[in-house]
């Protein structure tokens, strides 16, 4: 592992944990430009809340979607990414998203993850217009694919 950057990493996390999120942006971008794949797609998570956190949707949500891209079945990156877009509007995205991180919750037997999945499902359900008999449809369909 390069040493350089994985100083850069913990500097970058020093500051966005202390409230500085555009300074560690920039130790990240540079950490991403030497290495895009950083930690499996958690140095695009990283960048991805630095941004958030900044006020600039559109690149934390570029940066979120990196993220899951270079781990599409990780279910902590998966489910930042959802309740991004739970967050910020995109009931349609974030649904979807749900699920999929429904199917990796079923897979892993993750009962807890699950129950909250299914919160979320149901709550978007509703702003997207779903009756629940519809939403119900499409949890089960991936609960019973997921078994």
């Amino acid at each position: 592992m390069n040493e350089h950057l994985v100083e850069l990493e913990k500097r970058a996390l020093a500051l966005k944990n202390s409230g500085k999120p555009g300074e560690a942006a920039v130790l990240l971008e540079n950490i991403l430009l030497e290495q895009p794949g950083w930690e499996h797609g958690y140095g695009a998570f990283s960048l991805a809340e630095c941004y958030e956190e900044q006020g600039n949707i559109e690149r934390a949500k570029a940066a979120y979607g990196n993220a899951v891209r270079q781990s599409p079945s990780d279910p902590i990156l998966l489910g930042g990414f959802a309740s991004f877009l739970y967050l910020h509007g995109e009931a349609s995205q974030a649904f979807d998203a749900y699920l999929r991180l429904l199917s990796i919750d079923v897979a892993q037997r993750n009962v807890h993850g699950s129950t909250a999945t299914v919160l979320a499902l149901n709550e978007l359900g509703r702003r997207l217009g779903l009756s629940q008999e519809a939403i119900e449809a499409r949890i089960a369909q991936v609960s019973i694919g997921g078994k």
